[in-house]
């Protein structure tokens, strides 16, 4: 009996012997394991020299007042521009394309452009390519008349009006061609098509920046003409990337994918490209503006209670609820501003059965229509919605909302 204890007792001592090392060895390979995934944890997102280049990177300007009124765009911005259809989203998208593509000044005319690489996904498949050649043949057309008048009055120059005349018919075209080289558009025909894009973004902006820098320095040597004002290549380039609503492929791959034997489930579309917009904009040094299509109103600005009738919180001459997002978080939390575009409603008096619009010279407050018994019978213009929009800025809180119209021919049209 005292052999088989002395056995037992020294097994179990060989035992404990044996285990001990092994234990410390595991500790050993925990504390290291956390060690690292400390440090992982600790790494930056950025160096010093990328985090200096970007932010000294020139802003970019929209030439929409209600947003540049607030600070121009810079690397590492994301900002979404949601609204039903018809609100202005895609003009908002031109708009800001043909202020970023046009230059600065050429031969001392001021054209107010901020001469940038601008590249456009077209998920929508809706982008209007005329539009946006209207838009800038108008832009172009307006700072020649305003140097015309200018040289006109101001005798500036020694030429004849008709020197003068073809001088600036070649400034024009000229102008036209560097803006229109600075323009590209990639459509994309599903999520996958998007995700693809995103993945080649930069080897875009560099061939297009090193084939418009090739035909520059082409021009300049033809022409043997001195510095005009133009970008020499020195600086950074300045960018700039539009999506034409984010959310144009969210409700076909909703019904179409399932989370369990999908290779890319919906989500993972959402982050994978909230992901990739971000780590474009910080990298590629180009803010990023984004539209997303609301089906209707009942998603950010009006509902309507059990009753079908409209309800919502006062303020000003709008009625509105707080915005809800049917995008995963993922893209949510990578937002950081957002431009609401409310229709503006119109208040019918409750005499009136019909669908009449009501009378624009008599204005009636939200809280006078309704003390009077007055209701939203409905809204007029494109889409069922008003002509009258509202822009409001949900992040960051506290910027004022502007009222704009959107015309067929001048645009986004700000309106007292």
């Amino acid at each position: 009996a005292r052999t088989r204890l002395g056995t037992r007792g020294s097994r179990a001592g060989r035992d404990a012997h044996e285990r001990g090392p092994a234990r410390a060895s595991a500790a050993r390979v925990a504390a290291m394991d956390s060690e690292e995934a400390i440090l992982r944890w600790l790494e930056p997102d950025e160096s010093a020299a990328s985090l200096l280049s970007r932010t000294l990177t020139d802003p970019v300007l929209t030439g929409i007042p209600f947003v540049d009124a607030h600070g121009a765009m810079r690397a590492g911005q994301l900002v979404e521009v949601c609204g039903v259809g018809g609100s202005g989203k895609t003009e908002i998208l031109m708009q800001a394309a043909v202020n970023c593509a046009l230059p600065r000044e050429r031969e001392g005319v001021r054209f107010g452009g901020c001469e940038s690489s601008v590249l456009l996904l077209d998920l929508d498949g809706k982008f209007d390519t005329l539009r946006l050649l209207k838009i800038l043949t108008a832009r172009v057309e307006a700072a020649l008349a305003r140097e015309s008048a200018r040289r006109k009055h101001g005798a500036v120059s020694n030429a004849s009006e008709e020197e003068t005349a073809n001088a600036l018919v070649r400034l024009s075209d000229a102008v036209y061609r560097e803006s229109v080289g600075r323009f590209q558009m990639v459509r994309c025909h599903n999520s996958l098509d998007f995700l693809k894009a995103l993945a080649v973004v930069d080897k875009i902006f560099e061939r297009r920046e090193r084939d418009n820098a090739k035909a520059t320095r082409e021009t300049k040597e033809r022409e043997s003409t001195k510095n005009d004002g133009s970008d020499d290549g020195s600086a950074p380039p300045r960018r700039l990337l539009l999506v034409d609503n984010v959310a144009a492929f969210y409700w076909l791959d909703r019904a179409s994918r399932r989370e369990h034997d999908a290779p890319l489930s919906l989500h993972n579309v959402h982050h994978a490209s909230a992901k990739a917009l971000m780590d474009i904009s910080r990298r590629c040094r180009a803010p990023v503006v984004a539209t997303k299509a609301v089906a209707s109103a009942a998603w950010f600005g009006v509902d309507k209670n059990a009753n079908g009738a409209f309800e919502g919180s006062v303020d000003g001459n709008t009625v509105r609820n707080a915005h809800k997002d049917f995008l995963p978080p993922k893209w949510t939390s990578a937002v950081t501003q957002r431009l609401v575009l409310e229709p503006e409603p119109t208040f019918l008096s409750g005499e009136h059965s019909g669908y009449e619009r009501a009378d624009s010279g008599a204005e009636t407050s939200v809280g006078a229509a309704k003390s009077s018994g007055d209701m939203i019978k409905n809204f007029q213009g494109r889409g069922g919605f008003g002509t009258s929009f509202v822009a409001r800025w949900e992040l960051p809180v506290g910027r004022p909302s502007a009222r704009y119209r959107v015309d067929g021919e001048a645009g986004i049209r700000v309106v007292a």
